[in-house]
């Protein structure tokens, strides 16, 4: 694999500065079908690009742009109506007559007769009480910018967790590519140990049509390129089955490019242990860590100013009707005949007033002491997490390097001094086939000895690629320095495609 496959990761630090309004904002055509010869960072700019796991992430952006809008806004006024003393019956009557009989001074008799009648009016609203309160709870302590920044460190937190899903995207996509490589190279080896075994069986039916050699010799050499054959077109469904895998990393079900390209023999070098270890932190599972524990803080920051009780004002308007009464009287007497009628007030009457009432709660029992507790020790608990987490990566990147070391030795042993001289072997052995010296048994055996030694210096180099990768992925920067810019990661413009429209909430500081 050329150098440029060790620069897979070198630059994922520089998306780092992809903001989150960036991530809620970009606005990406759709990407086509990778076709042709696939590089590894074509499919990784298809994966990123394409993956259907990373189109749920710029919706948390939203989610999280809308919890800052609902952070944002006050308490709702409330309106509240009471009507009391609502009368259900319509008036009463009350009344009495009197009457008289006697002498006057002058002797003569007198008489009188007097009836007198009063009525309450009783109207359904006549007496009733109404009340209308206009009540506002006013926010003390700072709570509603303590509720902003909590959901603003909270949309930062979901824009890192973008950051950690696209590196766990690129890691599964260097591990399918891979896949294909080595899937590819198994293929093209046991091509070439067909065409070698070709030319032996050539060489072995020219000596049989010689009378120097046995017709069975001749047949094991046919059955020998046959299964070799056999295994060819076996791997050539791996192939195809390794491409399908690579494929859906960025949502396709059928792979539309024809191969991929790398050198899997070049292996540079490792540098030392501890030098990896100390570019772990550019890792955005660590970065993480900062945000989530600023975030955390601002939510302990939003229960301690809970704690402050708010206050409650409250205007009133009070109009109590006054209802009606009337009294009529009539009499007959000495003097004649009398009549009287009284009023007093009437269904119109109403008395006015407003009111103005403040309260607020007072912190005796609830002081929000459990929430307090709680968000402090979560903010506490943040640093045992973020050790844990970075005590991980270290154990990965050691067990990664120790892999990547021993692949990297084996594949060179086998390269330089096995493969070699195995291969001196194989062509000793057919010459001495041919003058008779070995039968073609030991030809065989020399032939199945150089397949498998090729086959596991392979492996191992995969092995070696692979175990760089996730170190590389592990670590979030590059291993092998190198000034060159990898476009995939560091281009903004094709950091995310999935967000065509963006909440850009704009909400005001108290």
């Amino acid at each position: 694999m050329s150098l440029r496959f060790f620069q897979s990761f070198a630059y994922l630090g520089m998306a780092l500065s992809l903001t989150s309004s960036t991530l809620a904002q970009s606005v990406q055509p759709e990407t086509p079908e990778p076709t042709g010869i696939l590089r590894l960072s074509d499919a990784m700019e298809a994966a990123v690009l394409g993956n259907p796991g990373l189109e749920v992430y710029p919706w948390d952006v939203r989610i999280a742009d809308a919890r800052i809008i609902q952070a944002g806004l006050r308490p709702n006024p409330e309106l509240s109506l009471e009507v009391e003393n609502i009368a259900l019956g319509g008036s009463s009557v009350s009344g009495g007559t009197s009457r008289s009989l006697g002498l006057a001074a002058d002797g003569s008799p007198t008489f009188g007769l007097e009836r007198e009648r009063e009525s309450e009016s009783r109207s359904v609203f006549g007496q009733a009480e109404i009340t209308l309160r206009l009540s506002q709870i006013i926010e003390l302590g700072g709570k509603r910018s303590a509720r902003i920044e909590a959901a603003q460190r909270g949309k930062d937190a979901a824009a890192w967790d973008y950051e950690v899903a696209r590196y766990r995207v690129i890691g599964e996509v260097v591990v399918a590519f891979n896949d294909v490589l080595a899937a590819q190279e198994g293929v093209r080896q046991f091509g070439e140990l067909v065409e070698l075994g070709e030319r032996l069986t050539s060489t072995v039916e020219e000596l049989v049509e010689a009378g120097e050699s046995s017709p069975l010799e001749g047949r094991r050499a046919r059955t020998a390129v046959e299964s070799l054959r056999i295994e060819q077109r076996r791997r050539e469904q791996v192939v195809h089955q390794a491409k399908i895998r690579l494929a859906a990393m960025w949502g396709s079900n059928e792979p539309a490019f024809e191969a991929v390209e790398g050198d899997v023999t070049s292996m540079p070098e490792l540098p030392a242990i501890e030098a990896l270890l100390e570019k772990k932190q550019d890792h955005p599972i660590l970065r993480q860590w900062e945000y989530e524990l600023a975030r955390r803080k601002a939510v302990l920051q939003l229960e301690e100013r809970r704690a402050i009780p708010d206050l409650e004002l409250t205007f009133g308007y009070r109009a109590e009707g006054l209802g009606g009464e009337s009294s009529r009287s009539f009499g007959l007497g000495a003097e004649g005949l009398s009549l009287s009628r009284v009023s007093r007030g009437s269904n119109d009457d109403w008395e006015h007033s407003l009111s103005i009432e403040i309260s607020i709660p007072l912190p005796i029992f609830n002081r929000n002491q459990g929430a307090r507790k709680e968000a402090e020790y979560q903010v506490q608990k943040t640093a045992y997490e973020r050790r844990a987490t970075e005590r991980s990566l270290d154990a990965r990147v050691t067990a990664f390097h120790a892999a990547a070391s021993g692949a990297r030795e084996a594949a060179e042993s086998l390269r330089v001094s096995v493969i070699p001289e195995m291969q001196e072997t194989f062509d000793l052995t057919q010459v001495g086939y041919r003058s008779g010296k070995f039968d073609f048994v030991t030809v065989l055996d020399a032939e199945r000895q150089l397949v498998d030694a090729r086959l596991r210096a392979t492996e191992a180099e995969i092995a070696y690629h692979t175990a760089v990768a996730a170190m590389e992925q592990t670590l979030g920067a590059g291993i092998f320095n190198n000034d060159s810019v990898w476009d995939v990661m560091s281009d903004p413009a094709i950091a995310i495609n999935h967000d065509e429209r963006a909440i850009s909430p704009t909400v005001e500081e108290e």
